[in-house]
């Protein structure tokens, strides 16, 4: 039952997390991480990268000389051909861990002060990783069921060039995961957790959680025009536009640069 919940909340919560964070992505199989294609992209989100292969690795490796950020997510690479290696962490993320195989639950407590959970019920989770790693920032920190804390998130530039996020929870929260973001020039459209964006160059479509008032942000300053649920032009250009939902309910903007 405490696996299929893991799997739940890679699957799905981290998804859903990453809905609310306001941010374009995009989703891919770890096969395609050495297309030409993906370098355009700033940020790389490993939810499930447990079995680490050397060919895998190598593919790993020649994507962070390229100097990406990455956020790796529970265990990566701990399982390998032959076993469980803790040293394969390292490899993978390049921040040194213990492996401690005792059960904490998806809550985690920032340095910066806030909780980070599970929205919904409290799930237990195992192992649980131990950041040890002396040069890594340490971010956050997990309770276990034994009574003591365990440093569980830490960020941490690398000798390649790339800089790796690890967290021992299945999933990182929207406002985290929009921190994380902000900190490397990722364009952020809201900075709600109660909405759902896509966007492209002419057009921003935004599914509103709860009724209140939403800000959109553009690239650059744009004429905004709504076509759903109804027609509106607003006459100014202007990067930002604030409005109020009097329900959940998805809007559709189509924006155009000031020419």
């Amino acid at each position: 039952r405490e696996g299929v919940s893991q799997v739940y909340a890679r699957m799905n919560t981290q998804p859903r997390e990453l809905n609310n964070a306001g941010i374009q992505f995009d989703a891919f199989s770890f096969a395609d991480i050495d297309n030409p294609a993906l370098q355009k992209y700033k940020l790389f989100i490993f939810p499930q990268l447990f079995y680490m292969t050397p060919e895998k690795l190598a593919k790993l490796s020649a994507i962070k000389k390229t100097g990406k950020t990455l956020l790796f997510l529970n265990a990566p690479g701990w399982l390998t051909p032959h076993g469980p290696d803790a040293d394969s962490i390292f490899q993978t993320t390049g921040i040194h861990t213990d492996v401690l195989l005792q059960q904490t639950y998806m809550t985690m407590k920032l340095s910066h002060g806030p909780i980070m959970e599970f929205r919904g019920r409290s799930i237990p989770y195992a192992p649980v990783l131990k950041i040890t790693d002396p040069e890594a920032t340490i971010l956050g920190s997990v309770s276990l069921k034994n009574g003591k804390t365990a440093p569980a998130y830490a960020k941490k530039k690398n000798a390649d060039g790339s800089t790796t996020y690890l967290c021992s929870t299945p999933f990182v929260s929207a406002s985290e995961l929009r921190k994380i973001a902000k900190e490397i020039g990722v364009h952020i459209y809201c900075d709600s957790d109660e909405g759902v964006v896509f966007a492209n160059n002419s057009m921003i479509a935004f599914h509103t959680g709860t009724p209140g008032e939403y800000t959109l942000k553009a690239k650059s300053p744009v004429k905004w025009t709504m076509v759903f649920p109804e027609k509106r032009a607003y006459p100014e250009t202007q990067t930002e536009l604030t409005f109020t939902a009097s329900e959940p309910n998805t809007y559709i903007f189509m924006i155009a640069p000031d020419k």
